[in-house]
């Protein structure tokens, strides 16, 4: 223990470690816990950097600092103050972005700076630096992968000389683009023998060319009603149908057909047709 201290002795034991406080100091002593950035130390918890009217004319010229703890409590236990980095989300594909938050405890007068780095370097882009303004306890920023071959993680570090260090990991997946979609385009036609017939035309079977479910859209023109496995979806006379919309397992398939229903009595032959579209995709 040392007593009597100038301020420039105390300063020297603070600046390796140490705590001291003026004598009649009770409640609150100083430390470094980053070389050049002093903090208060409160017997409340409330630990924050030294402000000027902490530490007046009469701090540097006084005489009784001291580096003994006011009681067995005080100066016990302080652990100095840290940052956090955060990753929203904390894994994305290949060419991804994910917004970080570093975020400190609480705000400070004065602006914040840290400097960024991502490692393995060329892994992801970030900026090399970021600020937080004095009055504000976070800044965000975005990390942004890169183009990779197999699946891997990164490392994001932020760096200060008061929060010292901290990091989180972004997990990089690569992308693999899904199939680009199947069109199949089927147009038929003719003219049934037989007034009020039941007709079906040029049934046509479609198959699953994904191995997974797929989705299908029909779109197109019949005449007069659009079978889809032999149930009437769709009926116009000769127009542009409602696209038909359903999805199909894997291996799975259907057909489509057109049907003539003449309901008019007409005792010449009925045509029936389609033109169609079918698009399929993942």
């Amino acid at each position: 223990m040392k007593a009597n201290l100038s301020w420039g002795a105390a300063k020297e034991i603070a600046l390796v470690g140490g705590r001291v406080r003026r004598a009649h100091w009770l409640d609150r002593w100083v430390f470094y816990p980053r070389r050049n950035v002093a903090w208060l130390g409160l017997a409340s918890g409330a630990h924050r950097v030294v402000q000027s009217e902490d530490f007046t004319r009469a701090e540097f010229l006084a005489l009784d600092w001291t580096d003994s703890a006011a009681d067995q409590g005080l100066c016990i236990g302080i652990v100095p103050p840290t940052a956090v980095l955060t990753l929203s989300p904390s894994a994305v594909l290949e060419l991804g972005t994910s917004e970080a938050t570093l975020a400190i405890p609480t705000s400070l007068a004065v602006d914040q700076s840290f400097q960024i780095a991502v490692s393995p370097f060329g892994r992801a882009t970030s900026p090399s630096a970021v600020t937080i303004p004095a009055g504000s306890t976070s800044v965000t920023f975005d990390v942004t992968a890169v183009d990779v071959d197999l699946p891997s993680g990164v490392i994001v570090s932020a760096i200060s000389p008061l929060y010292g260090l901290t990091q989180a990991e972004l997990q990089i997946g690569e992308y693999i683009a899904p199939p680009l979609p199947v069109v199949l385009n089927f147009s038929a036609g003719g003219r049934s023998g037989t007034p009020e017939a039941i007709h079906a035309q040029q049934p046509v079977t479609v198959a699953n060319p994904f191995a997974a479910g797929c989705t299908v859209i029909i779109t197109g023109d019949v005449d007069d009603h659009l079978l889809l496995n032999g149930q009437i979806v769709r009926t116009t006379w000769g127009g542009t149908f409602d696209p038909v919309q359903f999805q199909l397992a894997p291996g799975g398939s259907f057909t489509f057909a057109a049907r003539d229903r003449d309901s008019r009595g007409f005792l010449g032959p009925n045509y029936c047709g389609y033109n169609v579209a079918i698009t399929l995709y993942l």
